[in-house]
């Protein structure tokens, strides 16, 4: 939270053009969280390695990055709410690397710079990480 909000208080993220993404991004972690209720321990344990070895793959991967700074203030494109709820329900699901997630697609997707990526992805990650606790809560998922 506290780095999400330095980067609003700096100016390299304004909530008011990206609303919708996080609404989606929220939306996403609540599909994420409902995804791992359908699931068994045992089938959970199973997948996540999986899940968490296709994200460093595609990390791995190399990307035809094109950095055009200044371009943060609105979204760029209007796959931002597909990529905001696909996030979102991978963060509510697993959650392992979504920040790095949210970096790479705001560089190579929205055409940001890495302090502008960095911005959009602690901003998006306190959303759905911040809506996941909260139904996990409310599930009593959370061993206190």
């Amino acid at each position: 939270m506290t780095s999400a909000l330095c980067f609003v208080k700096n100016g390299l993220f304004s909530p008011r053009y990206w609303l919708a993404a996080i609404a989606a991004s929220a939306f996403g972690a609540i599909g994420g969280v409902a995804l791992t209720q359908i699931f068994s321990n045992e089938a959970l344990k199973m997948i996540l390695p999986v899940l968490i070895g296709l994200m460093a793959i595609y990390m791995l991967l190399p990307k035809n990055r094109t950095i055009k700074p200044g371009l943060a203030a609105k979204p760029g494109c209007r796959g931002s709410l597909l990529v905001s709820s696909g996030l979102g329900l991978y963060s509510g699901f697993l959650g392992a690397g979504t920040g790095s997630l949210w970096t790479s697609v705001a560089v190579s997707m929205f055409k940001m710079d890495i302090m502008e990526a960095s911005a959009i992805s602690r901003f998006m990650c306190f959303v759905s990480n911040t809506v996941a606790l909260m139904l996990f809560m409310w599930l009593s998922k959370v061993d206190y």
